[in-house]
Protein backbone atom coordinates (compact mmCIF):
# COMPACT_ATOMS: atom_id res chain seq x y z
CA UNK A 1 0.00 0.00 0.00
CA UNK A 2 1.25 3.47 -0.78
CA UNK A 3 0.63 6.64 1.14
CA UNK A 4 -2.06 9.02 -0.04
CA UNK A 5 -2.35 12.63 -1.08
CA UNK A 6 -5.35 14.77 -1.94
CA UNK A 7 -5.73 17.31 -4.73
CA UNK A 8 -8.96 18.92 -5.89
CA UNK A 9 -10.74 16.86 -3.20
CA UNK A 10 -9.56 13.63 -4.89
CA UNK A 11 -7.63 11.06 -2.86
CA UNK A 12 -4.78 9.38 -4.72
CA UNK A 13 -3.00 6.28 -3.47
CA UNK A 14 -3.75 3.78 -0.75
CA UNK A 15 -6.41 1.23 -1.65
CA UNK A 16 -8.27 3.60 -3.98
CA UNK A 17 -8.46 2.70 -7.68
CA UNK A 18 -5.93 4.51 -9.85
CA UNK A 19 -7.07 8.02 -10.75
CA UNK A 20 -7.11 8.49 -14.54
CA UNK A 21 -6.67 11.72 -16.47
CA UNK A 22 -6.73 12.89 -20.08
CA UNK A 23 -4.92 16.05 -21.17
CA UNK A 24 -5.58 19.42 -22.74
CA UNK A 25 -2.85 21.49 -24.39
CA UNK A 26 -2.88 25.28 -24.34
CA UNK A 27 -1.69 25.10 -27.96
CA UNK A 28 -5.37 24.69 -28.81
CA UNK A 29 -6.09 28.17 -27.50
CA UNK A 30 -8.71 28.90 -24.84
CA UNK A 31 -11.69 28.63 -27.18
CA UNK A 32 -10.79 25.19 -28.51
CA UNK A 33 -9.72 24.08 -25.03
CA UNK A 34 -13.34 24.60 -23.99
CA UNK A 35 -14.40 22.31 -26.84
CA UNK A 36 -11.78 19.75 -25.83
CA UNK A 37 -12.93 19.56 -22.20
CA UNK A 38 -16.52 18.95 -23.28
CA UNK A 39 -15.24 16.19 -25.58
CA UNK A 40 -13.31 14.62 -22.68
CA UNK A 41 -16.39 14.74 -20.47
CA UNK A 42 -18.47 12.99 -23.14
CA UNK A 43 -15.77 10.41 -23.86
CA UNK A 44 -15.32 9.47 -20.20
CA UNK A 45 -18.95 9.70 -19.12
CA UNK A 46 -19.90 6.93 -16.67
CA UNK A 47 -16.23 5.96 -16.23
CA UNK A 48 -15.79 6.60 -12.54
CA UNK A 49 -12.00 6.65 -12.36
CA UNK A 50 -11.50 9.44 -14.91
CA UNK A 51 -11.58 12.05 -12.18
CA UNK A 52 -9.02 14.59 -13.39
CA UNK A 53 -7.74 16.49 -16.40
CA UNK A 54 -4.20 17.68 -17.03
CA UNK A 55 -3.67 21.09 -18.63
CA UNK A 56 -0.30 21.22 -20.40
CA UNK A 57 1.64 24.40 -21.09
CA UNK A 58 3.09 23.62 -24.51
CA UNK A 59 3.65 27.09 -25.94
CA UNK A 60 5.23 28.85 -22.94
CA UNK A 61 2.95 31.88 -22.98
CA UNK A 62 1.80 32.58 -19.39
CA UNK A 63 -1.22 34.61 -20.47
CA UNK A 64 -2.53 31.94 -22.83
CA UNK A 65 -1.88 29.18 -20.31
CA UNK A 66 -3.67 31.03 -17.53
CA UNK A 67 -6.63 31.82 -19.77
CA UNK A 68 -6.80 28.18 -20.87
CA UNK A 69 -6.91 27.06 -17.25
CA UNK A 70 -9.59 29.63 -16.48
CA UNK A 71 -11.78 28.52 -19.38
CA UNK A 72 -11.45 24.82 -18.55
CA UNK A 73 -12.21 25.45 -14.87
CA UNK A 74 -15.54 27.07 -15.77
CA UNK A 75 -16.69 23.80 -17.39
CA UNK A 76 -14.85 21.08 -15.49
CA UNK A 77 -15.52 20.52 -11.78
CA UNK A 78 -13.24 17.52 -11.27
CA UNK A 79 -9.58 17.27 -10.39
CA UNK A 80 -7.01 19.44 -12.14
CA UNK A 81 -3.34 18.84 -12.83
CA UNK A 82 -1.34 21.84 -14.02
CA UNK A 83 1.81 21.04 -16.00
CA UNK A 84 4.27 23.74 -17.02
CA UNK A 85 8.01 24.35 -17.18
CA UNK A 86 7.36 27.95 -16.13
CA UNK A 87 6.91 28.44 -12.35
CA UNK A 88 5.22 31.83 -12.92
CA UNK A 89 2.57 30.19 -15.10
CA UNK A 90 1.86 27.57 -12.44
CA UNK A 91 1.67 30.20 -9.71
CA UNK A 92 -0.80 32.37 -11.60
CA UNK A 93 -2.92 29.52 -12.92
CA UNK A 94 -3.18 27.71 -9.58
CA UNK A 95 -4.61 30.86 -8.00
CA UNK A 96 -7.64 30.57 -10.29
CA UNK A 97 -8.68 27.21 -8.87
CA UNK A 98 -10.57 26.98 -5.61
CA UNK A 99 -9.66 23.38 -4.78
CA UNK A 100 -5.89 22.99 -4.75
CA UNK A 101 -4.67 21.40 -8.01
CA UNK A 102 -1.67 19.13 -8.42
CA UNK A 103 1.22 21.02 -10.01
CA UNK A 104 4.10 19.58 -12.00
CA UNK A 105 6.43 20.18 -14.93
CA UNK A 106 9.26 22.34 -13.62
CA UNK A 107 12.37 21.59 -11.58
CA UNK A 108 12.33 20.26 -8.03
CA UNK A 109 13.41 23.50 -6.36
CA UNK A 110 10.74 25.53 -8.15
CA UNK A 111 8.04 22.96 -7.38
CA UNK A 112 8.96 22.92 -3.70
CA UNK A 113 8.85 26.72 -3.56
CA UNK A 114 5.50 26.79 -5.34
CA UNK A 115 4.12 24.15 -3.00
CA UNK A 116 5.22 26.19 -0.01
CA UNK A 117 3.63 29.37 -1.40
CA UNK A 118 0.37 27.90 -2.68
CA UNK A 119 -0.17 24.82 -0.54
CA UNK A 120 -0.67 22.79 -3.72
CA UNK A 121 0.62 19.21 -3.77
CA UNK A 122 3.30 18.55 -6.36
CA UNK A 123 4.46 15.78 -8.69
CA UNK A 124 8.22 15.25 -8.83
CA UNK A 125 9.63 13.64 -11.98
CA UNK A 126 12.96 11.87 -12.45
CA UNK A 127 14.21 8.61 -13.93
CA UNK A 128 16.69 8.40 -11.03
CA UNK A 129 14.94 6.91 -8.00
CA UNK A 130 17.56 8.27 -5.60
CA UNK A 131 16.88 11.78 -6.91
CA UNK A 132 13.14 11.23 -6.48
CA UNK A 133 13.58 10.22 -2.86
CA UNK A 134 15.72 13.29 -2.19
CA UNK A 135 12.99 15.48 -3.73
CA UNK A 136 10.35 13.90 -1.51
CA UNK A 137 12.48 14.38 1.60
CA UNK A 138 12.83 18.11 0.90
CA UNK A 139 9.19 18.71 -0.11
CA UNK A 140 7.16 21.05 2.13
CA UNK A 141 3.86 19.65 0.82
CA UNK A 142 2.29 16.35 -0.16
CA UNK A 143 3.62 14.84 -3.35
CA UNK A 144 3.39 12.07 -5.89
CA UNK A 145 6.43 10.60 -7.57
CA UNK A 146 6.78 10.21 -11.33
CA UNK A 147 9.67 7.89 -12.29
CA UNK A 148 9.66 9.18 -15.88
CA UNK A 149 8.86 5.88 -17.55
CA UNK A 150 8.92 5.87 -21.35
CA UNK A 151 8.06 2.27 -22.16
CA UNK A 152 6.39 -0.80 -20.67
CA UNK A 153 9.65 -2.28 -19.35
CA UNK A 154 10.76 0.81 -17.48
CA UNK A 155 7.25 1.29 -16.11
CA UNK A 156 7.16 -2.23 -14.72
CA UNK A 157 10.67 -2.05 -13.28
CA UNK A 158 10.50 1.40 -11.70
CA UNK A 159 7.03 1.01 -10.26
CA UNK A 160 8.05 -2.32 -8.73
CA UNK A 161 11.29 -0.89 -7.34
CA UNK A 162 9.44 2.02 -5.73
CA UNK A 163 6.84 -0.29 -4.25
CA UNK A 164 9.50 -2.51 -2.70
CA UNK A 165 11.39 0.49 -1.36
CA UNK A 166 8.20 1.86 0.21
CA UNK A 167 8.25 -1.04 2.65
CA UNK A 168 11.60 0.16 4.04
CA UNK A 169 12.02 3.84 3.18
CA UNK A 170 9.35 6.37 4.17
CA UNK A 171 10.21 8.72 1.29
CA UNK A 172 9.26 6.01 -1.21
CA UNK A 173 5.82 5.58 0.34
CA UNK A 174 4.14 8.02 -2.04
CA UNK A 175 1.60 7.54 -4.83
CA UNK A 176 3.23 6.70 -8.16
CA UNK A 177 2.30 8.80 -11.19
CA UNK A 178 2.73 7.58 -14.76
CA UNK A 179 2.76 10.08 -17.62
CA UNK A 180 1.99 8.66 -21.08
CA UNK A 181 1.18 10.04 -24.51
CA UNK A 182 -1.53 8.92 -26.99
CA UNK A 183 -2.69 5.77 -28.73
CA UNK A 184 -2.38 2.01 -28.28
CA UNK A 185 1.14 1.93 -26.83
CA UNK A 186 0.22 4.65 -24.34
CA UNK A 187 -2.68 2.44 -23.28
CA UNK A 188 -0.29 -0.48 -22.86
CA UNK A 189 2.08 1.52 -20.63
CA UNK A 190 -0.83 2.92 -18.64
CA UNK A 191 -2.23 -0.58 -18.17
CA UNK A 192 1.10 -1.87 -16.84
CA UNK A 193 1.18 0.99 -14.35
CA UNK A 194 -2.38 0.34 -13.15
CA UNK A 195 -1.56 -3.33 -12.63
CA UNK A 196 1.77 -2.57 -10.93
CA UNK A 197 1.13 0.01 -8.21
CA UNK A 198 0.44 3.13 -10.29
CA UNK A 199 -1.95 5.51 -8.50
CA UNK A 200 -2.25 8.40 -10.97
CA UNK A 201 -2.17 7.88 -14.74
CA UNK A 202 -2.02 10.91 -17.05
CA UNK A 203 -2.56 10.24 -20.76
CA UNK A 204 -2.36 12.79 -23.54
CA UNK A 205 -5.27 11.23 -25.42
CA UNK A 206 -7.19 7.97 -25.64
CA UNK A 207 -10.31 6.91 -27.53
CA UNK A 208 -13.49 5.76 -25.80
CA UNK A 209 -12.66 2.07 -26.11
CA UNK A 210 -9.25 2.62 -24.53
CA UNK A 211 -10.80 4.66 -21.73
CA UNK A 212 -13.27 1.84 -20.98
CA UNK A 213 -10.46 -0.74 -20.85
CA UNK A 214 -8.29 1.36 -18.54
CA UNK A 215 -11.20 2.22 -16.26
CA UNK A 216 -12.04 -1.45 -15.93
CA UNK A 217 -8.46 -2.33 -15.05
CA UNK A 218 -8.40 0.38 -12.38
CA UNK A 219 -11.45 -1.15 -10.74
CA UNK A 220 -10.15 -4.70 -11.04
CA UNK A 221 -6.72 -4.05 -9.53
CA UNK A 222 -7.79 -1.77 -6.68
CA UNK A 223 -7.55 -4.70 -4.27
CA UNK A 224 -4.20 -5.97 -5.55
CA UNK A 225 -1.94 -3.11 -4.58
CA UNK A 226 -0.04 -4.81 -1.78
Amino acid sequence: MTGTITFSDITVGGDSPAVLSLSITDALGPQMAAVRIVEIMERTSDLDNFKAVCIRDDISDPEIYTETVRVVSTVWDGGMILESRNPASLLTASALIGNLPLITGCDCTSLSELGSITGCPVAFRSADISDLLDMVESSPVGCVIDPATDNMKSCLERNTDLHRLSERIPEADRPIMTRTWSGEYALAVASVSVMRYGSLIVIDDLDRDGCVILNGLANTFRGHRN
